[in-house]
């Protein structure tokens, strides 16, 4: 992707040999810097069309990467992190994420797509069900990134609340803006947790559909997730069924300690922004580099309590048919889950589905064949290295 158009690379790090790596390209207005858009091959005056958007992301399914993810954000862009400004020599407005997301799906076949939200304004049923109709429509490819709002000048749109306003002194270092946004993190971890129980509302099977007996769905196989949390309750079910992928991947972007411990918690996926080293007394400067998913960032799968590998969510197809983790209720409570520095892991293992031997092994049928992590409330793990392309097979992307 040209710099004009892209934010940048987001590059997965791995260890060991054979291990897949993983590569995604952030898309945000006309790239990352802000006098992209007078560039000469710049079309700043086709940024608000789909048809921008939809060959810049052809482009990137073209080079094989992964997924994209889609800025989006409750006020203008500025140059200051804490602040609106008037500039007018930069990019300013943009199109919704998730909407244009679900433009997208039918013109791609195997990249992820992956919006950004904003989840301290907005109400979380909205929110999981705008993710879960992105997965139908896209058949099983969609992410969703939330994000806290950290200008105080949003909450201004909506009239409800008001939110920690940023001094200049905060913004100097990653640090103070995470420990005066803490309690938006703390919210927005009860977001990610409305969310997934609303996916899993739904049972596979409610969908009847029978005409000939009048019955559409199984009542009785739609359940209320009975949220009750200190910013908010939800009552559910979901209205939308349960998506294709059973709980669409969830990412965030990490700088600092406070968001590390909101994507240890809630998010499948960590993108982490590197940081110059900090002298005593000087406030630290972000990197230019790209984004890095080191080795292991990834954490634990918070929808299903099972460690889940980096390459365990495989954005660069959709799901084949049956791919989606079976349903099974959500235990009963009203607070968040438990972290899972204190949650111990649950026992695992990993079969291949025709032979029943360890995946990698040279038993017939079963390197490279189909696999399934077993554990409780585990999804089934899906990654380029374990697909339906049999011992023999040279490893290929779709």
């Amino acid at each position: 992707m040209s710099g004009d158009k892209a934010t940048g690379g987001i590059v997965t790090e791995h260890s060991g040999i054979g291990t897949p790596l993983h590569l995604a390209v952030a898309l945000d207005g006309a790239g990352w810097h802000p006098a992209a858009w007078r560039a000469a091959d710049a079309r700043p005056g086709d940024l608000f069309t789909p048809g921008y958007w939809a060959e810049l992301v052809a482009e990137a399914e073209r080079g094989l990467v992964d997924f994209v993810t889609l800025e989006d954000a409750l006020g203008l862009q500025s140059a200051a992190f804490h602040r609106t400004d008037d500039r007018t020599d930069q990019v300013r407005g943009g199109l919704d994420a998730v909407l244009l997301a679900a433009r997208l799906a039918p013109l791609t076949t195997h990249i992820g797509l992956v919006p950004t939200t904003n989840v301290t304004h907005t109400e979380p049923f909205h929110l999981a069900i705008g993710i879960a109709t992105l997965d139908h429509a896209s058949r099983g490819r969609a992410g969703w990134r939330p994000q806290i709002s950290a200008r105080a000048a949003d909450a201004t749109h909506f009239g409800r609340r008001t939110t920690p306003q940023l001094t200049d002194d905060d913004v100097r270092d990653p640090e103070l803006i995470a420990a005066r946004l803490r309690p938006l993190f703390a919210e927005a971890a009860d977001v990610v947790e409305v969310a997934r129980r609303l996916w899993d509302s739904w049972q596979d099977d409610a969908e009847i559909r029978d005409a000939a007996t009048g019955r559409f769905i199984d009542r009785d196989k739609l359940h209320p997730i009975d949220f009750e949390g200190p910013h908010f309750s939800v009552r559910g079910p979901s209205i939308t069924p349960r998506p294709p992928q059973g709980q669409p991947l969830v990412a965030s972007l990490a700088h600092a300690s406070v968001p590390y411990e909101f994507a240890a918690r809630a998010s499948d996926v960590v993108f982490v922004t590197r940081t110059t080293a900090r002298a005593p007394g000087r406030s630290s400067r972000r990197s230019t580099r790209p984004w890095r998913v080191p080795a292991g960032t990834c954490g634990t799968g918070p929808s299903r309590g099972s460690p889940i590998s980096s390459s365990s969510w495989t954005p660069s197809r959709a799901p084949p048919p049956g791919a989606r983790p079976a349903w099974t209720p959500w235990p009963a409570r009203s607070s968040p889950r438990t972290p899972r520095s204190s949650r111990a892991p649950p026992a695992t293992s990993q079969t291949c589905c025709s032979t029943g031997a360890p995946p990698g092994s040279t038993a017939s049928g079963c390197v490279r064949a189909r696999c399934r992590t077993t554990s409780p409330r585990s999804p089934v793990a899906w990654s380029p290295s374990c697909t339906d392309a049999g011992p023999s097979a040279p490893p290929t992307r779709p």
